[in-house]
Order: structure tokens, then C-alpha cells, then sequence
């Protein structure tokens, strides 16, 4: 299993100069965080061609991008014009990541909605499962594998793995498949190894570590999470990918603080994961 880093450590405007702090550390994989048009701007054809380039010439293979989201991105929204306005940007999205290289696009967009009774929930899952089905089938048209992240709530999204099972079942969503986000699990009370329960519909992980209450995007190890049964789990099941890393940036966020986060990242893995081809 081979390390693989989000350029989300990075933080915004770093791309794509700032690769080269990985292709120095010699990180083999990695995924773009493009949460915020800051960090990574699926839009600029530029950025995108630079981007491209700058993995080329560090020897960085491009594993996986993540979605826009936040609160403009939202396929399980009552209001219709917004479902439209999410699929024209999470599409857009998906043709960089295949104008890029990427295996894997990692759609996070639908918010918590954490208000809804049961029934608008279920409504949700509805809206939400036909939003996924017309990314799905275009993703395959480009080539990508499409994946949905789990969530630490929201009643209408994937949580826990029957969430997923659920969702993949219901509606029909052949060739969905999951990243087990290890951070967001432990907030909504679940083990890391629950990952387990979605079996070969596992495509991809981020992997880092918290207090249980926020989303801090630590390194592993650095909060509550055992990692010892996550990765045996991950062994058990055959898992495919890089241990995904998804930290969050250093504060303040200067180069040489930057350069030893990676530095310790690539340690915590040599500590944790046994090195090898995934």
C-alpha cells in the first residue's frame, strides 16, 4: 500500500509549484483537494495544463480529485435550479480530472440538511441518488471511476457503510463506489475499520485523525483513531489504493513549516502502513 498525499495540506494557491515539495519527499501519489476554487480551480484551463506539467516533471502519479463543495454544491437541494447549477459544476470538475489524468473523482455535494424529519430525508435521498446517477454515467464516459465520501452526519447522505449500501441498492447506482473518510467516521462515532463493511466497493480512503468532535485533519496517530485495525481491515479486503492522507494545512503556513509536515507525514506512514505496492 503506498503513500498518497492531498495537496490540502498545501492550502490555497499552492498549485502547481507547490508539488514539488511532495516529488521532493518522493510521494509516489497524489490526490487535488478542490473544495474551494482557491485551492484548485477545475475552471482554469491554465492552471489545469500547469498542473498537469508539474506532476510530469515531479513524478507524481495523479490518484484521485476531490469536488467542489460547500454550500454552492448541493444535488439533494429542494431548489431545482441548484441541483442544475451543482451538476454543471461537479461535470466541469470531472472533465479536468480526466484532462488531468486522474483514476478516481471523489463527488462530496450534498449538504447535512440535519433539520429534516424522516420523510424529508428519504425525499432528499431520492434527489440526491438522481443527481448521482447522471455523474455516474458521465464519469464512466470519461473514464473515471466516480466515488462519494462518507459524511460525520446528515440524514439524507452516506454516514456509515449501509448508508452507502442503501443508497448503491435502492436506486441502482451501478458502478458507485465509496472513500471511507477516517476523520468524519470517528466524529459520527464509528471505528476506522468499519470501512470493512463496504468490501470491494471501496475505491479510495483519507485517512487522518481527530479528537472525535471536529474535523481537524491531523496526522494519523495524533488523535483517537487506532490504526493498527484499520489497516489490517484494509489488507483483509484487498484494498487497491494509496493510504490517502488528507491533512489539513500547517498554521502558520510557511514553507519550512509546510516541508515538515510532509516529512512527518512520510514518517507516520513508514511507521504505520508496511511499504509495498499497493
Amino acid at each position: 500500500m503506498e503513500l498518497g498525499l492531498s495537496t490540502s495540506l498545501l492550502g490555497p494557491g499552492a498549485l502547481p509549484e507547490g508539488l514539488a515539495v511532495f516529488g521532493a519527499a518522493g510521494v509516489p501519489w497524489v490526490e487535488i483537494h478542490g473544495y474551494m476554487p482557491e485551492e484548485f480551480d477545475f475552471s482554469d484551463a491554465a492552471l489545469i495544463d500547469a498542473t498537469r506539467r508539474a506532476l510530469e516533471r515531479c513524478h507524481i502519479r495523479l490518484w484521485s480529485c476531490h469536488s467542489p463543495s460547500g454550500e454552492a454544491v448541493d444535488l439533494a437541494s429542494s431548489d431545482a435550479d441548484l441541483r442544475r447549477r451543482s451538476r454543471a459544476v461537479l461535470e466541469e470538475a470531472m472533465r479536468a480530472s480526466a484532462a488531468l489524468g486522474a483514476r478516481i473523482f471523489v463527488c462530496d455535494a450534498a449538504r447535512p440538511h440535519t433539520g429534516d424529519s424522516p420523510a424529508q430525508a428519504d425525499a432528499r435521498r431520492r434527489l440526491y441518488a438522481d443527481g448521482l446517477r447522471v455523474l455516474l454515467d458521465g464519469a464512466a464516459r470519461l473514464g473515471l471511476r466516480f466515488v462519494i465520501e462518507n459524511q460525520p452526519r446528515g440524514g439524507a447522505r452516506f454516514v456509515s457503510p449501509e448508508d452507502f449500501l442503501r443508497l448503491e441498492g435502492e436506486y441502482g447506482l451501478v458502478g458507485l463506489e465509496a472513500c471511507w473518510d477516517t476523520g468524519h467516521g470517528w466524529i459520527a462515532g464509528q471505528a476506522a475499520e468499519a470501512a470493512c463493511r463496504l468490501g470491494p466497493r471501496l475505491a479510495t480512503i483519507h485517512a487522518h485523525d481527530n479528537d472525535g468532535k471536529g474535523d481537524r485533519h491531523w496526522l494519523p496517530s495524533k488523535g483517537g483513531i487506532a490504526w493498527a485495525p484499520f489497516l489490517a481491515c484494509l489488507r483483509r479486503i484487498g484494498y487497491g489504493g494509496p493510504f490517502m492522507m488528507e491533512l489539513g494545512p500547517p498554521d502558520p503556513r510557511t514553507p519550512e513549516a509546510v516541508q515538515r509536515l510532509v516529512d512527518d507525514a512520510v514518517t507516520v506512514y513508514h511507521r504505520l502502513v508496511e511499504p509495498g505496492p499497493g
